[in-house]
């Protein structure tokens, strides 16, 4: 087998890491932004819209269940904004 490659390879030497070096995969934690949230909520009530309309004209049950968009949104979880952003 060729150096490098399975268990004739040489152990490696790992270098000595101090507090202040950061490891490669490190990355803060981002949460959403206030502009991300809001066109989320947006999206869902164009959404809301679309069913709402093809509720009234096809006899569905959607218009009855969800009269408007704030109880339509009561059901749908998101997450919630980063207020630090």
């Amino acid at each position: 087998m060729p150096a490098g490659y399975g268990n004739w390879s040489k152990p490696t030497t790992k270098e000595t890491k101090t507090d202040t070096t950061i490891s490669r995969g490190f990355k803060n934690s981002k949460g959403r932004s206030l502009k991300t949230y809001q066109n989320k909520i947006n999206q869902i009530k164009r959404k809301y819209r679309k069913l709402f309309n093809y509720s009234k004209k096809h006899k569905g049950n959607f218009h009855n269940r969800y009269p408007t968009v704030e109880n339509y949104l009561k059901t749908i979880t998101l997450k919630k904004p980063n207020i630090n952003k």
